[in-house]
Protein backbone atom coordinates (compact mmCIF):
# COMPACT_ATOMS: atom_id res chain seq x y z
CA UNK A 1 0.00 0.00 0.00
CA UNK A 2 1.23 3.48 -0.83
CA UNK A 3 2.12 5.83 1.99
CA UNK A 4 1.62 9.53 2.55
CA UNK A 5 2.70 12.07 5.12
CA UNK A 6 1.80 15.75 5.43
CA UNK A 7 4.26 18.06 7.20
CA UNK A 8 3.87 21.86 7.17
CA UNK A 9 1.37 21.61 4.30
CA UNK A 10 3.87 19.64 2.21
CA UNK A 11 3.12 16.16 0.94
CA UNK A 12 5.48 13.21 0.93
CA UNK A 13 4.24 10.22 -1.06
CA UNK A 14 5.85 6.80 -1.34
CA UNK A 15 4.80 4.31 -3.99
CA UNK A 16 4.32 0.63 -3.54
CA UNK A 17 6.71 -1.57 -5.48
CA UNK A 18 5.26 -2.53 -8.84
CA UNK A 19 4.13 -6.14 -9.08
CA UNK A 20 6.71 -8.03 -11.18
CA UNK A 21 4.18 -9.39 -13.64
CA UNK A 22 2.86 -5.90 -14.34
CA UNK A 23 6.07 -3.91 -14.92
CA UNK A 24 3.64 -1.05 -14.73
CA UNK A 25 4.26 2.32 -16.32
CA UNK A 26 0.75 3.54 -15.56
CA UNK A 27 0.65 6.03 -12.65
CA UNK A 28 -1.34 4.76 -9.69
CA UNK A 29 -3.89 7.02 -8.02
CA UNK A 30 -2.79 7.40 -4.42
CA UNK A 31 -5.29 9.75 -2.86
CA UNK A 32 -8.98 9.34 -3.37
CA UNK A 33 -11.91 11.08 -1.77
CA UNK A 34 -12.31 14.27 -3.81
CA UNK A 35 -15.45 13.95 -5.88
CA UNK A 36 -16.13 16.60 -8.47
CA UNK A 37 -19.64 17.47 -9.61
CA UNK A 38 -19.56 18.79 -13.16
CA UNK A 39 -22.09 21.40 -14.13
CA UNK A 40 -20.37 23.18 -16.98
CA UNK A 41 -17.75 24.47 -14.55
CA UNK A 42 -14.05 23.84 -15.09
CA UNK A 43 -12.26 21.57 -12.62
CA UNK A 44 -8.51 21.82 -12.06
CA UNK A 45 -6.02 19.85 -9.99
CA UNK A 46 -2.46 21.10 -9.78
CA UNK A 47 0.60 20.78 -7.57
CA UNK A 48 4.20 21.85 -7.14
CA UNK A 49 6.52 18.88 -7.38
CA UNK A 50 9.60 19.59 -5.29
CA UNK A 51 11.61 16.41 -5.73
CA UNK A 52 11.52 12.79 -6.89
CA UNK A 53 13.58 10.00 -5.37
CA UNK A 54 13.11 7.51 -8.20
CA UNK A 55 13.24 3.75 -8.08
CA UNK A 56 13.68 3.44 -11.84
CA UNK A 57 13.84 5.64 -14.94
CA UNK A 58 10.15 4.75 -15.35
CA UNK A 59 9.14 6.44 -12.07
CA UNK A 60 6.32 8.95 -12.67
CA UNK A 61 4.66 11.43 -10.31
CA UNK A 62 1.82 13.88 -10.92
CA UNK A 63 -1.95 14.37 -10.84
CA UNK A 64 -4.77 12.23 -12.18
CA UNK A 65 -8.51 12.37 -12.87
CA UNK A 66 -10.36 9.04 -13.13
CA UNK A 67 -13.94 8.11 -13.87
CA UNK A 68 -13.84 5.24 -11.34
CA UNK A 69 -11.26 3.48 -9.16
CA UNK A 70 -11.27 0.38 -11.36
CA UNK A 71 -7.99 -0.32 -13.21
CA UNK A 72 -9.77 -0.27 -16.59
CA UNK A 73 -11.41 3.12 -15.99
CA UNK A 74 -11.05 6.04 -18.40
CA UNK A 75 -8.56 8.49 -16.94
CA UNK A 76 -6.16 11.32 -17.65
CA UNK A 77 -2.95 12.28 -15.89
CA UNK A 78 -0.03 14.67 -16.26
CA UNK A 79 3.20 13.44 -14.70
CA UNK A 80 6.88 14.21 -14.43
CA UNK A 81 9.22 11.29 -15.05
CA UNK A 82 12.45 10.50 -13.23
CA UNK A 83 14.30 11.81 -16.30
CA UNK A 84 12.52 15.17 -16.15
CA UNK A 85 10.17 14.56 -19.08
CA UNK A 86 6.52 15.66 -18.94
CA UNK A 87 3.90 13.12 -20.01
CA UNK A 88 0.18 13.55 -20.65
CA UNK A 89 -1.23 10.03 -20.34
CA UNK A 90 -4.85 9.05 -20.89
CA UNK A 91 -7.35 6.28 -21.59
CA UNK A 92 -10.45 7.47 -23.44
CA UNK A 93 -12.56 4.31 -23.08
CA UNK A 94 -12.86 1.51 -20.55
CA UNK A 95 -10.43 -1.37 -21.20
CA UNK A 96 -8.64 0.65 -23.88
CA UNK A 97 -4.85 0.80 -23.86
CA UNK A 98 -3.36 4.01 -22.50
CA UNK A 99 -2.00 6.67 -24.86
CA UNK A 100 0.46 9.43 -24.11
CA UNK A 101 1.90 12.70 -25.32
CA UNK A 102 5.52 13.07 -24.24
CA UNK A 103 7.20 16.46 -23.97
CA UNK A 104 10.86 15.44 -24.13
CA UNK A 105 12.24 18.53 -25.85
CA UNK A 106 13.22 20.41 -22.70
CA UNK A 107 13.66 18.28 -19.61
CA UNK A 108 12.59 20.04 -16.44
CA UNK A 109 14.17 20.54 -13.05
CA UNK A 110 12.64 21.03 -9.63
CA UNK A 111 10.55 22.55 -8.34
CA UNK A 112 8.10 22.15 -11.21
CA UNK A 113 4.33 22.57 -11.43
CA UNK A 114 1.81 20.34 -13.24
CA UNK A 115 -1.86 21.05 -13.86
CA UNK A 116 -4.71 18.97 -15.28
CA UNK A 117 -7.89 20.77 -16.34
CA UNK A 118 -11.26 19.25 -17.13
CA UNK A 119 -13.69 21.43 -19.07
CA UNK A 120 -16.81 19.29 -19.54
CA UNK A 121 -15.34 16.28 -21.40
CA UNK A 122 -12.16 18.04 -22.57
CA UNK A 123 -8.93 17.35 -20.66
CA UNK A 124 -5.81 19.51 -21.00
CA UNK A 125 -2.42 18.90 -19.39
CA UNK A 126 -0.07 21.78 -18.60
CA UNK A 127 3.19 22.38 -16.77
CA UNK A 128 5.12 25.39 -15.48
CA UNK A 129 8.53 26.27 -14.11
CA UNK A 130 7.14 29.02 -11.86
CA UNK A 131 3.46 28.21 -11.26
CA UNK A 132 2.43 31.35 -13.16
CA UNK A 133 3.30 30.86 -16.81
CA UNK A 134 1.85 27.60 -18.09
CA UNK A 135 2.69 25.54 -21.16
CA UNK A 136 0.45 22.91 -22.71
CA UNK A 137 2.09 19.50 -22.79
CA UNK A 138 2.84 18.72 -26.40
CA UNK A 139 5.40 16.94 -28.50
CA UNK A 140 6.95 18.22 -31.71
CA UNK A 141 4.89 15.52 -33.44
CA UNK A 142 1.53 16.97 -34.45
CA UNK A 143 0.02 13.49 -34.22
CA UNK A 144 0.11 13.52 -30.42
CA UNK A 145 -2.77 15.23 -28.64
CA UNK A 146 -2.24 18.24 -26.38
CA UNK A 147 -5.81 17.89 -25.13
CA UNK A 148 -8.23 15.01 -25.41
CA UNK A 149 -11.97 14.40 -25.13
CA UNK A 150 -12.89 11.72 -22.60
CA UNK A 151 -16.44 10.89 -21.57
CA UNK A 152 -16.69 10.64 -17.77
CA UNK A 153 -19.47 10.75 -15.21
CA UNK A 154 -20.42 13.97 -13.46
CA UNK A 155 -18.73 12.70 -10.32
CA UNK A 156 -15.09 11.69 -10.77
CA UNK A 157 -11.98 11.00 -8.69
CA UNK A 158 -9.16 13.52 -8.63
CA UNK A 159 -5.88 12.94 -6.84
CA UNK A 160 -2.13 12.55 -6.72
CA UNK A 161 -0.54 9.74 -8.71
CA UNK A 162 2.75 7.87 -8.54
CA UNK A 163 4.29 4.72 -9.97
CA UNK A 164 7.70 3.36 -9.06
CA UNK A 165 8.28 1.59 -12.37
CA UNK A 166 10.26 -1.03 -10.47
CA UNK A 167 9.25 -4.52 -9.30
CA UNK A 168 11.49 -4.30 -6.25
CA UNK A 169 11.85 -0.69 -5.10
CA UNK A 170 9.66 2.13 -3.88
CA UNK A 171 9.75 5.65 -5.30
CA UNK A 172 9.30 8.76 -3.17
CA UNK A 173 8.21 12.29 -4.06
CA UNK A 174 7.77 15.56 -2.20
CA UNK A 175 4.93 17.88 -3.24
CA UNK A 176 3.44 21.16 -2.10
CA UNK A 177 0.70 23.61 -3.13
CA UNK A 178 -1.77 20.86 -3.97
CA UNK A 179 -4.86 22.71 -5.20
CA UNK A 180 -8.20 21.38 -6.42
CA UNK A 181 -10.85 23.73 -7.81
CA UNK A 182 -14.42 22.85 -8.66
CA UNK A 183 -17.38 21.57 -6.67
CA UNK A 184 -15.52 19.31 -4.27
CA UNK A 185 -17.43 16.91 -2.02
CA UNK A 186 -16.28 16.15 0.56
CA UNK A 187 -14.11 19.19 1.09
CA UNK A 188 -10.75 19.26 2.77
CA UNK A 189 -7.72 17.08 2.25
CA UNK A 190 -7.56 13.86 0.27
CA UNK A 191 -9.40 11.28 2.33
CA UNK A 192 -8.03 7.88 1.39
CA UNK A 193 -5.09 6.06 -0.13
CA UNK A 194 -5.84 3.68 -2.99
CA UNK A 195 -3.67 1.44 -5.12
CA UNK A 196 -5.41 1.40 -8.48
CA UNK A 197 -2.83 -0.60 -10.39
CA UNK A 198 -3.32 -1.47 -14.04
CA UNK A 199 -4.54 -4.25 -16.26
CA UNK A 200 -2.14 -7.19 -16.40
CA UNK A 201 -3.03 -7.92 -20.03
CA UNK A 202 -3.05 -4.29 -21.19
CA UNK A 203 -0.29 -2.57 -23.14
CA UNK A 204 -0.28 0.31 -20.68
CA UNK A 205 1.15 -2.03 -18.04
CA UNK A 206 4.29 -2.78 -19.99
CA UNK A 207 6.80 -0.34 -21.34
Amino acid sequence: MALMRIIDNKWMVVSISTEPEFKASTPRLLFEGLYINVGGVSEVVNLRLESIDPAHYGTKVGVMIRNTLEPASPNASVVVTALGDITFQYRTMELEAAHSTDDTINRVGFPHWVRLTREASQFTAQHSSDGVNWQTVQDKSSEQASSIEISMDERVHMGLAITSGSPARRAQAHMASVIVTGLVNPGGQFAQVNDIGCLADSMDCVK
